[in-house]
């Protein structure tokens, strides 16, 4: 699938997206340097209850190095979402500019005005040392879509620029 790309930049946050592809429009921002939180959705429509086939955010907050434990924050991660009935289906690891972060793919049915709908879901999370911020980024699309979404909420994740000076 072929598509281009824009910029998200926000000094004010000192970090920024480089690559966020055209099908996706920001939808809110929210909080400072050290908490907070940018979304993003999709300019198509599921239907007028669901709103945007797909979504997703970028939320950070501070957390000393100290206090940091990556296999812990990322078990806490799916805890946290296994409490709304999301199930894993596989996870991953690896490296973006010098961080170890970790994404793991699930799905869930959300019930809305007496519709169901199947949401697949990407869910990544890293420290930086630099900034001492965990940031998580957090993607859903409908299911009917998952395949066409996916490529390009990775793409805007790894992407990501945390703090300045970085490749």
């Amino acid at each position: 699938m072929e598509y281009t790309t824009w910029v998200y930049r926000n000094p004010e946050f000192n970090f920024f997206i480089g690559k966020i592809s055209n099908y996706y429009e920001r939808d809110e921002e929210t909080g400072d340097q050290q908490k907070g939180r940018v979304s993003f959705k999709s300019v198509r429509l599921t239907d007028e209850i669901f709103g945007a086939e797909s979504r997703f955010y970028v939320m950070w907050e501070p957390k000393l190095a100290k206090d940091y434990h990556h296999g812990r924050a990322v078990q806490n991660s799916i805890k946290e979402w296994s409490g709304v009935e999301v199930n894993v289906e596989r996870r991953d690891s690896g490296w973006i500019n010098h961080h170890e972060y970790a994404i793991w793919y699930g799905r869930r049915n959300k019930f809305q005005q007496k519709r169901v709908y199947q949401i697949g879901i990407i869910h990544a999370l890293f420290y930086c040392e630099e900034t001492q911020r965990l940031i998580e980024f957090h993607g859903d699309t409908t299911l009917q879509f998952r395949d066409n979404y996916t490529p390009l909420i990775e793409t805007a994740f790894k992407s990501l620029q945390c703090h300045s000076g970085q490749v």
